[in-house]
């Protein structure tokens, strides 16, 4: 994706669901939603941001399992939840 006809990289990979149409349909779709509330047991959630990690194809690049929670600054952790998501095969 590009934003302003440059690829996104460093700040402009977050908070995309207030910058790009389909990220905010993404964020609001039904399914998804209806999951984060389930997993913290709840009926309503928000958004506190959006962003995306790229991986190019046979990279070496390596996104190792994290707790949010502690970059975020969310606390107490268990109010929270993530929702990774793959846009393209991840079977390569």
């Amino acid at each position: 994706e590009r934003l302003g006809g440059k690829p996104l990289s460093g700040d402009d990979r977050f908070k995309l669901h207030l910058l790009l149409p389909w990220v905010w349909a993404l964020v609001h779709n039904e399914r998804i939603v209806q999951l984060a509330c389930r997993s913290l047991n709840t009926v309503d959630v928000w958004c506190w941001s959006s962003d995306v990690n790229v991986k190019e194809r046979r990279s070496d690049a390596y996104f190792p399992w994290h707790q949010d929670s502690t970059y975020a600054g969310i606390s107490p952790v268990h109010t929270a939840v993530t929702v990774w998501l793959a846009l393209t095969p991840s079977n390569e």
